[in-house]
């Protein structure tokens, strides 16, 4: 039975900080699963005074909101993810979701295929409230992504 790594991603996560820590974890006839939130890329809302250009901006509104269109944003996205393990002889799938991550996360759990989950650690409000508070610190720069894996037993 192949065993299963999931990775939340958020709208922000960049594929390129996670791909070395995949590559050194994953072994051939793994299977990595991208979780992504829907939208895929934040949209910006059109300002303007004329019926016509509102209604032209409300389609393309439409356009970019459906579930092909932001599944294969989400698929770009992993794209360096899926080239690199690929070649590994490692399944790679994306999983755009609605709703609570935590909800999908214990989903995934719960399967006894999912060995490993791996979250990126947040930028907390403590970090940010030293930095704020010293000025001699405000120089330094939190690490951008430090992954903490969850093995399930």
């Amino acid at each position: 039975m192949a065993k299963r790594i999931v990775i939340p991603l958020n709208r922000h996560s960049q594929i390129e900080e996670i791909l070395p820590y995949l590559v050194k974890i994953t072994r051939p006839g793994m299977r990595v699963v991208f979780l992504i939130p829907y939208p895929v890329e934040s949209w910006s809302y059109p300002t303007t005074e004329s019926p016509t250009k509102a209604m032209l901006a409300g389609r393309e509104i439409l356009h970019r909101s459906s579930w092909d269109l932001q599944r294969g944003l989400a698929e770009r996205k992993i794209a360096p993810a899926r080239e690199s393990l690929c070649s590994m002889q490692v399944e790679v799938a994306v999983d755009v979701y609605t709703g609570r991550l935590k909800k999908l996360l214990a989903a995934y759990k719960d399967e006894d295929e999912t060995y490993l989950i791996i979250l990126p650690l947040t930028r907390n409000r403590l970090w940010r409230t030293v930095v704020g508070k010293i000025p001699l610190l405000g120089f330094l720069k939190q690490p951008g992504f430090s992954p903490v894996m969850l093995q399930l037993v």
